[in-house]
């Protein structure tokens, strides 16, 4: 029955609707949500609003400067890896060197060597003349 004693027909209620039903539905008494799990996670999920002209200046702005720290970022890597190559010529060419001087040294220990020799056969040649005279 109605408030005013009217009959309520068969296709309404009086039951109040509750708020926050998407698709509500009116079964056995009560108020129940219609709407499928999916339909209520899709109509909740956050819309996102279109950029204003200043945002999408500043995102392009943000992405030109991302982009430029990685540019340098492989530059700095490039140069340390010059920096790294030319030590490694640094310390082939010390290598070298340091053979270089030891052949030098082997080829001044060989002269002072021939040297000796030399003065050895000399006093030889010296005392074989003393003894001819």
């Amino acid at each position: 029955m109605h408030q005013e004693g009217n009959e309520v027909p068969r296709d309404c209620t009086d039951v109040k609707l509750p708020y926050g039903l998407l698709r509500p539905r009116f079964l056995d008494g009560k108020w129940v949500e219609g709407a499928s799990k999916e339909e209520i996670e899709e109509f909740t999920r956050p819309r996102e609003r279109p950029l204003s002209d200043i945002e999408i200046v500043g995102q392009q702005s943000t992405d030109h400067e991302i982009s430029d720290m990685s540019q340098w970022q492989n530059i700095t890597e490039l140069e340390i890896q010059a920096m790294e190559h030319g030590q490694n010529i640094t310390e082939l060419e010390i290598q070298s060197m340091e053979q270089g001087q030891k052949i030098t040294d082997m080829e001044i220990e060989q002269m002072m060597q021939g040297q000796a020799q030399t003065d050895q056969e000399l006093r030889l040649l010296e005392l074989e003349a003393k003894l001819n005279v």
